[in-house]
C-alpha cells in the first residue's frame, strides 16, 4: 500500500468532499428545474455553480491519473461507500477510453473488444435517455412523472464525465466524440464499419427486448411492479436508437407474445405506442 503525502492525502480528502457536494447540487438543479423550468435564472446559476465544481473535482483527480498504480490507489483511500466515491468511479467506468486503455494489454482481444463496446452502448443509452426524458417533459402534466424525469436525468448526468459535459456546457470530449464517430470506433477496435454497427445493434435489440419482454409479463399478470415506470422510461429510450423496419419487428413479435385480444389492454397498446413514433428514430451525428 503506498503512503500518500500529507498534501496528497488533503486532495483525496477534498475530492470526496467536493464530489459529495455536486450531488447535493444536482438535487438543488432537479428543484430548480422542477419549480422554475431549465430556462431559469436559478436554474442556470446551479448549472453554473456545478461546472465550477467539476472542473476543480477534474484538477484534482487530473494529480492521481497519471499513474494507473496510483490513482487505483487513490481510489481505494476515498472508497468509504459514499456517495461521493460512487460519482467517482462511475464516472471512471462509463469511459470508452478509459475502458479500452486499461483492457488493451489483455491477450484476449474479443474480450477487449466486447467490453469497450458494451461501454458505448450503455453511453448510448444513456444519451438516448437523456433526449427521451427532456422530449417527455415538453408534454407532460402529471406531477409525479415530471418529478421523476427530472431525476432520473440527474442521476445519469451525475454520474457520466461525457453527458455531463455535453449537456451542461456544451463541451464534447474525446469519449463523446468517438460515441458519435462510428468510423473512429470501428477503426479503434480494428473492425471494420458494418461489424461495429451490427454489434451496437445487437446490444439494442437485446436490451429492448428484456425491457419490452420485462414490462409485458407485468401488464399480463394485472400485478402492479414498481419499476413499470422505469421499464416504459428505458422502451422509449431504446426505441429512438432503431429504425422504424427495426421497431416494426419488435411490434409483430409483441403482438405475437400477446395474442390479438391481449393487445387491446392498456399496458400493451402503451408499448406499442412507444414503438410507433417515427420522430423518435435515433440519428447518430457525424
Amino acid at each position: 500500500m503506498l503512503d500518500f503525502t500529507n498534501k496528497q492525502t488533503d486532495d483525496l480528502r477534498y475530492l470526496r468532499k467536493i464530489s459529495k457536494d455536486i450531488l447535493s447540487l444536482y438535487n438543488l438543479l432537479c428543484r430548480d428545474e422542477f419549480l422554475y423550468g431549465k430556462e431559469s435564472v436559478e436554474y442556470q446559476k446551479r448549472r453554473e455553480y456545478i461546472e465550477t465544481c467539476v472542473e476543480m473535482e477534474d484538477d484534482i483527480l487530473k494529480k492521481f491519473k497519471g499513474d494507473p498504480l496510483i490513482y487505483q490507489e487513490a481510489i481505494s483511500y476515498i472508497n468509504d461507500s459514499s456517495l461521493g466515491f460512487e460519482r467517482i468511479v462511475l464516472r471512471d467506468s462509463n469511459s470508452v477510453l478509459g475502458t479500452y486503455d486499461s483492457t488493451i494489454r489483455c491477450e484476449n482481444y474479443e474480450y477487449v473488444r466486447g467490453n469497450t463496446e458494451e461501454v458505448v452502448f450503455s453511453n448510448l443509452r444513456d444519451k438516448s435517455m437523456v433526449e427521451f426524458i427532456d422530449n417527455e417533459l415538453e408534454h407532460e402534466k402529471d406531477i409525479d412523472k415530471r418529478e421523476l424525469l427530472i431525476f432520473s436525468k440527474a442521476h445519469i448526468l451525475a454520474h457520466n464525465r461525457s453527458l455531463e459535459q455535453w449537456y451542461l456546457s456544451g463541451k464534447k470530449d474525446r469519449d463523446f466524440m468517438l460515441l458519435e464517430n462510428d468510423e473512429e470506433m470501428a477503426k479503434m477496435l480494428g473492425i471494420s464499419l458494418e461489424q461495429y454497427k451490427t454489434d451496437i445493434k445487437g446490444f439494442v435489440v437485446a436490451d429492448m427486448a428484456k425491457n419490452v419482454y420485462g414490462y409485458l409479463q407485468v401488464v399480463l399478470s394485472g400485478k402492479e411492479y414498481i419499476d413499470c415506470e422505469a421499464l416504459e422510461m428505458n422502451i422509449g429510450a431504446l426505441s429512438r436508437m432503431l429504425s422504424t423496419s427495426e421497431k416494426e419487428e419488435i411490434k409483430a413479435g409483441i403482438v405475437e407474445f400477446c395474442g390479438e385480444e391481449r393487445c387491446s389492454l392498456p399496458g400493451v397498446l402503451n408499448v406499442l405506442s412507444m414503438l410507433s413514433s417515427e420522430e423518435n428514430d435515433f440519428k447518430k451525428k457525424k
